[in-house]
């Protein structure tokens, strides 16, 4: 079929993008072969010659945001690049696609500078959370979520994790093994093994670049984890829900864990001080956890830096120019 020429094609040209964005490309393009031109994207009509300013006047009819206007083209471009069409035509695409990028960059990065501007807070207001949190553990206290957000805490600043953190699971070397035998590739473990335990990273944001991402586990860290299993048990480190009554809470997930962390910074974060008077709470994401944490570490040297973009899936050059600020944290 024509479909799977085209994924072939995309395949072979840019191995380490996943399926789903393959397929997105393909959608893209079969969406404005359809809406704009009001024919199929098939063999025969895949390299007529097309008015291309008919999509940018959809473009505009639709108000498309430039965000939404460079992934079109960016589609267009990979899909006929892969295809080997028509350079000239290719190339257009190509510079369109720039073009909105640049757009949308400029107004991306004022945003998001501003945001995580207000959301930027100081690794000592994590730390003192964390300590706290521990002193209220180590005199007894067992609450579920007290026990979950201390963890979470803990293997953020410890491993720089994404959200990838709420799929984690205790399993033991049998499973792990297992696991690998049968070629599971979506699973994120920390392994008890005997021989010392491990943390198993198979799904996360870079896994086609860098693969499976073992981690050992040592020192506080494990002595913590080994606590936290014995307290939780078995199977998922974190669930999104601790509903009374109920012997099996709602299992975390990526969006869940970022919604959790957001509930418990407008609890627990000191909220902005507008111009006005009023305030509005801040919220926290593993990306600005990690950010703090960072930022707290300049000047431990190479080693560190490098051993802590392993552990998230990253360059070491991506880790300081991304997740290490010179700005004075909010609060």
């Amino acid at each position: 079929m024509f479909e799977e020429k085209v994924l072939s094609a995309l395949k072979e040209k840019s191995p380490n993008t996943s399926d789903e964005t393959q397929q997105l490309y393909l959608n893209h393009v079969k969406k404005i072969y359809s809406d704009v031109f009001n024919i199929s994207y098939n063999q025969k009509n895949s390299q007529l010659k097309i008015p291309w300013k008919q999509i940018e006047d959809y473009f505009n009819e639709k108000n498309f945001a430039p965000t939404t206007r460079a992934n079109y083209y960016s589609s267009l471009f990979n899909v006929f690049s892969a295809m080997k069409y028509n350079k000239a035509i290719t190339g257009q695409m190509e510079k369109m696609r720039d073009k909105y990028k640049e757009q949308y960059k400029a107004i991306d990065d004022g945003l998001k500078s501003q945001k995580q501007e207000d959301n930027f807070v100081s690794a000592t207001l994590l730390n003192n959370f964390i300590d706290d949190y521990t002193k209220q553990i180590d005199e007894g206290n067992t609450d579920k979520n007290l026990l979950q957000i201390w963890m979470i805490l803990k293997l953020i600043r410890e491993y720089s994790f994404r959200n990838e953190i709420a799929t984690l699971e205790f399993v033991t070397k049998k499973e792990y093994d297992t696991s690998v035998k049968k070629e599971e590739k979506d699973r994120n473990m920390i392994v008890m093994d005997k021989k010392g335990w491990f943390i198993s990273k198979n799904k996360y944001k870079t896994q086609k670049l860098y693969g499976e991402n073992k981690i050992p586990v040592e020192g506080q860290m494990l002595t913590d984890l080994k606590f936290y299993h014995e307290i939780n048990g078995k199977g998922m480190l974190f669930k999104s829900s601790f509903q009374q009554g109920s012997k099996r809470p709602t299992v975390m997930t990526p969006n869940a864990l970022s919604k959790y962390l957001i509930k418990w910074s407008k609890n627990n974060i000191p909220p902005l001080v507008l111009e006005d008077g009023t305030t509005k709470p801040r919220s926290l994401s593993t990306t600005m956890l990690v950010k703090a944490f960072q930022s707290a570490k300049q000047g431990e040297g190479k080693k560190e830096l490098k051993k802590d973009s392993k552990n998230r899936g990253n360059k070491p050059s991506t880790m300081m120019d991304t997740y290490v600020s010179t700005a004075e944290p909010a609060v």
